[in-house]
């Protein structure tokens, strides 16, 4: 092998208990190869953390991109030049679900692709004001007019 992934964590472990960096930086102490660490990165300074515990060579980030694909550029931002993450804003929020819809609409049936939207729109929304007072309209849109009137209803609810 050239490199090699480690997640610290076994699939009966679930996301039940955190992933534990010590099993990666055990793996990076005694290879020679380029180590790439992953598990229970959700922002720039868990980045920053692991490489500075673990020692490995590189991150892989997954379930925190979802809903949330400004991380990997805060990462890179924060790591390479120390540049700190702004917040997303509600308008980038709602732009990038509709740029996610229509290349979604792009590779699948509307029907489809709007069912996969009803989860996308949620991890993009989560944890934004009053967003649980929109989520079962979300899970039940079947057109991209529906998705896209909604987030204009979710703006007006929550501007102040």
């Amino acid at each position: 092998a050239s490199a090699i992934a480690v997640h610290p964590r076994t699939r009966e472990d679930r996301y039940d208990v955190p992933a534990d960096w010590n099993i990666i930086k055990e793996v990076k102490d005694s290879l020679s190869i380029p180590v790439i660490g992953n598990g229970d990165i959700w922002s720039c300074y868990d980045a920053k953390r692991m490489i500075d515990e673990t020692n490995c060579d590189a991150i892989m980030i997954g379930r925190a991109v979802r809903g949330n694909p400004w991380l990997i550029k805060q990462c890179i931002d924060y790591l390479d030049e120390g540049i700190e993450p702004e917040k997303i804003t509600i308008d980038e929020k709602i732009a990038m679900i509709k740029k996610h819809a229509e290349l979604l609409s792009d590779l699948k049936s509307e029907k489809i692709a709007m069912h996969k939207m009803r989860t996308h729109a949620a991890y993009y929304l989560k944890n934004t004001y009053r967003s649980s007072e929109i989520k079962p309209k979300l899970f039940k849109i079947t057109e991209k007019e529906e998705l896209y009137d909604l987030l204009e209803e979710f703006k007006e609810m929550i501007a102040f």
